[in-house]
């Protein structure tokens, strides 16, 4: 029988949605990784916040007069004062890791913060 073409890459889709069987019987997807309860997640190797929780808490926290923002410079002293591990990082290593996420409105905003906090835990 002849399948249109768009019968060919449903089928071809639903294939490669499939589990396959490893070699050893299980399921090929299949992960022994386990999702982290919320106290493993808060306990990350440098101690930065990597929840949103904690992220919108120190946020709120730095953001004294409620403005929704952090000024450049405000952002750079938390940048400052977080675990660098070891490293004391120059100001200008400061300012080009916080430009990369920043839109130079001299106004970070939360979403920006996060970046660059999350940016922070991956080095």
């Amino acid at each position: 029988s002849t399948q249109s073409t768009w019968e060919t890459g449903w089928l071809q889709k639903k294939t490669l949605e499939m589990p396959q069987k490893s070699r050893v019987g299980g399921d090929a997807n299949a992960s022994t990784n386990r999702h982290l309860n919320p106290e493993e997640l808060d306990l990350n190797i440098g101690g930065l916040p990597v929840t949103d929780h904690k992220l919108r808490d120190l946020f709120h926290s730095l953001d004294a007069n409620g403005n929704g923002y952090l000024d450049f410079n405000e952002m750079k002293a938390v940048y400052m004062s977080m675990e660098n591990y070891g490293l004391e990082p120059s100001e200008r290593e400061v300012e080009t890791s916080i430009m990369r996420y920043h839109n130079g409105s001299g106004k970070v905003t939360f979403e920006e913060f996060s970046c660059i906090i999350l940016a922070m835990t991956q080095r």
